[in-house]
């Protein structure tokens, strides 16, 4: 290959490249409010950890004025986190062989 036909492909393949950029850019508008809902949910999750005291003011309210409330949510947890447990141990176990 001379250098001219190196340099003709090149400029094939960016031109190719740009296109397809474009092209994904347009098939992502889609998901876009989907990413900024993610992101919105990990900007909060990252505010909460550097403000922990915020979770233990809640939790201490809802503890004094309705603490029924927080046991009967409490056990509803419980409960999901140990079915999750179980779920999730039976497809690991269960789960298909890679060839």
């Amino acid at each position: 290959m001379t250098g001219l036909e190196i340099a003709l492909k090149k400029q094939r393949l960016l031109m190719k490249s740009e296109q397809l950029r474009a092209e994904f850019g347009r098939n992502g508008l889609g998901v876009k409010p989907v990413f900024q809902v993610a992101d919105a949910g990990v900007a909060g999750a990252r505010w909460l950890q550097r403000h922990p005291e915020v979770v233990v003011g809640v939790a201490v309210t809802l503890v004094v004025a309705r603490p029924m409330t927080v046991w009967r949510w409490s056990r509803r947890a419980y409960t999901g986190w140990k079915a999750w447990q179980q779920v999730s141990g039976f497809l690991v176990q269960n789960r298909p062989q890679q060839p």
